[in-house]
C-alpha cells in the first residue's frame, strides 16, 4: 500500500491515488502512519482525534473508524492495519511513503 503525505493525504489503490476524504479517517490514518511499524495506543488515538473533549463513545467510535479505515485500505483481514494491544500499528514497507522518498 503506498500513501501520499506531502499535500493532501492520498492512498494508491487499483493503480489511482485517492483522497482520504472523510476527516475522522483522515487524521486517523495520519496518526498511524506518524507512527508506523510502532503501536499507538487507543488512549492516543482518542487524545488525537478528540483533543479537547472526547465523547463517552470515544473507545468504540475508534474502533468503528478502524473499520471504516481497513474498508477504504481493503484490508478487510486487518492485515495493513493491526490490532496489537494495547492499540493499533499501521504496517507500511520502506517505499510506501512518499515522505520517505523525498528524504
Amino acid at each position: 500500500m503506498r500513501f501520499r503525505v506531502l499535500g493532501p493525504l492520498q492512498v494508491l489503490r487499483d493503480g489511482r491515488w485517492r483522497p482520504v476524504t472523510a476527516p475522522k479517517h483522515r487524521h486517523l490514518l495520519a496518526t498511524l502512519l506518524v507512527s508506523r511499524a510502532s503501536v499507538v495506543s487507543t488512549p492516543q488515538i482518542i487524545d488525537e482525534l478528540w483533543p479537547a473533549a472526547p465523547p463517552a463513545s470515544a473507545g468504540t467510535l475508534v474502533r468503528t473508524y478502524v473499520m471504516q479505515l481497513r474498508r477504504l485500505l481493503d484490508d478487510p483481514d486487518g492485515l495493513l492495519v493491526e490490532r496489537v494491544a494495547p492499540g493499533y500499528r499501521l504496517r507500511t514497507g520502506p517505499d510506501d511513503l512518499d515522505a520517505d522518498h523525498f528524504a
